[in-house]
Formats: structure tokens, sequence, C-alpha cells
């Protein structure tokens, strides 16, 4: 019987130890995780401050709301960045302005963010960007009565080229020639563009390696997407299809194609009775037109930098 009794409380102590074991490993396994999940919140909203200023506050609830967008664009929607917008059989005018771009030098550069969206390497110079600036404002000079230089409707703390929008006309108002408050273009600190383009422009624009479209933006060829902004929220979505990140000039031949971009762009904008160019929200290829040209060559020459900015 005491023998009985002896095993009986030398098993009771074992489940016990084990018991106590397994807790302790929980616990701990739970420390770190937690641990570890602090720690990538803390490094990554830190990343997101180091990006800079964009269309979302630079503040923990801004990162939360830029992290669920991400995720919902790169798991559920699955946007493909470097492939090209859907272009609707319909939609007129049919062709861009975009015809055998010289493929782009060299890899594409790395980018980072989502709100806001920047290249992280192959920067321009400062000279580069006050360029850039200057070629802007350039455009709007010459063509006063349609365009425009004044603070960006996306990313409200940059200059961009706008269209002007008739009188009257409510930035953001959905359906409207304002629903994306006439922006055409604006730069970036490392000397990248946000252009709003003609779908098979962009299309041409990402073929041949000079930019990539927005995340959100391949979101906007979804009807569930657009619905749920539409329909649900009663709002724009927040970019159009054919938004494109220009990767940054790095020499004179890139100007100049850069410049070539920013025409089709305001081509697109401009258009008789269109108003905004930015209209549809469903966004394909459409076939090459002609052989693809080789790539640039030419020195490596900075752009000059203009007398003001």
């Amino acid at each position: 019987m005491a023998e009985s009794a002896h095993s009986e409380a030398a098993l009771i102590a074992a489940v016990a130890l084990a018991v106590n074991l397994t807790i302790l490993f929980l616990l701990r396994h739970c420390v770190r995780t937690t641990f570890s999940i602090f720690r990538w919140v803390y490094d990554d909203f830190y990343r997101y401050l180091a990006v800079g200023r964009g269309g979302t506050p630079s503040t923990f609830s801004g990162w939360c709301q830029v992290k669920v967008l991400d995720f919902i664009a790169r798991y559920i929607f699955l946007a493909d960045v470097h492939g090209v917008p859907y272009l609707d059989p319909m939609y007129e005018p049919y062709r861009g302005q975009l015809f055998n771009l010289p493929r782009r030098l060299s890899d594409r550069p790395t980018i980072v963010g989502l709100i806001p969206q920047r290249q992280a390497n192959q920067w321009g110079s400062p000279e580069t960007e006050a360029a850039i600036i200057a070629l802007l404002e350039r455009k709007a000079a010459e063509n006063p009565a349609t365009l425009v230089m004044e603070h960006s409707y996306l990313e409200g703390h940059l200059r961009a080229l706008k269209r002007r929008l008739p009188a009257g006309a409510v930035p953001g108002a959905l359906g409207t020639p304002a629903e994306w408050g006439g922006e055409i273009a604006h730069a970036h600190y490392e000397s990248s563009v946000h252009v709003i383009l003609h779908p098979a422009d962009a299309a041409e624009v990402v073929r041949a390696g000079w930019g990539e479209r927005h995340p959100l933006a391949c979101c906007a060829e979804y009807w569930l997407w657009r619905s749920y902004y539409h329909n649900w929220r009663g709002a724009r979505i927040p970019l159009p299809t054919n938004f494109v990140l220009v990767y940054a000039p790095r020499d004179a031949a890139e100007m100049a194609v850069f410049e070539r971009i920013v025409d089709a762009a305001v081509w697109f904008h401009t258009l008789p009775g269109d108003g905004d160019g930015a209209k549809p929200s469903n966004a394909v290829s459409r076939p090459p037109v002609g052989p693809t040209a080789g790539p640039v060559s030419s020195p490596a020459v900075t752009a000059p930098a203009p007398d003001s900015r």
C-alpha cells in the first residue's frame, strides 16, 4: 500500500514538473515573440518615417493605415508594379504619345514605401532635382491658359505641374475633371517623379524600364477596390491606374527621355473635352508599335541647374 502511494506521488510530481516546464517554455516563447513583434513595429515605423513626408501623416496611425493598404495591395490584389495597366478597347484616344522609348540602362532601382513611395538608390543629384522642377515650371509657363505650377493635390508639401481646373471645380470631387485635382506630375527630393499618363504611355514607360506603377494604382483595376471607394465610401480611389513612378534621370540623355514623358502627360491632361486625363480606373496593354529601340547610351552629364526653383 505504501509503495502504491509512493508511486502515485512520484507520478503526480512528474506531471506537475512537466506542466511547469511546458508553461515556462510557452511563456519564454511568448515573451520572445512579443519582443520580436514590438521590435519589428518599432523598426518598421522608423523606416516609414525615414522615407519622408507623403500623403499620410508621419504618425503611428499613419503608419498603421499604410501597412493595411500595403497588405491589401501586395497580398490580396497581388499588385504587379512591373506589369502594364489595362487599356479598355473602347478607350478614346486609344493610343498615347510615347512610341519606341529607348530602354533604360542598368537594372531598376530599389523602390521603398507605399505612401510615400520613393527611390532608394540610383538617385539624381540635387542639380537634377532642380532641373526637373525648372522643366515643370517651364511647361506651365509655356501653356499658362491650361497649366499651372502649384502645390501637389496628392502630396501637398511638394510642387506639382497641374492642369488648370474649370472655375468652381472642387478638387477630389468623384467623377469630375477635378477628381485628381488636375495633377500631372510632381517631383521628389531624390529626383524620382510621379506622373499620371495615358494608360498606353504608362505601359510604354514600364516596359522600357523607365518607371513602375504604384501598388495602389494596380489595385484600381479591380471592381471590388473601386466599388468600396465609389459606392460604399462615396470617395475617389487613392490613385488612378495610370499613376507611374518615373525613375530619377541620371544624365542628359535620360533627362531628354524624361521630358518626352512629361510632354506625353501634358498632352493626356489637356485633351479637348477630357478635363482631367486620369479617368479610367480600369486599366492593359496595347501591342507594341514598331521595333523596340536599343538602350540609351551617352556620357553622364548632369542636367544644368535652373536659376531658381
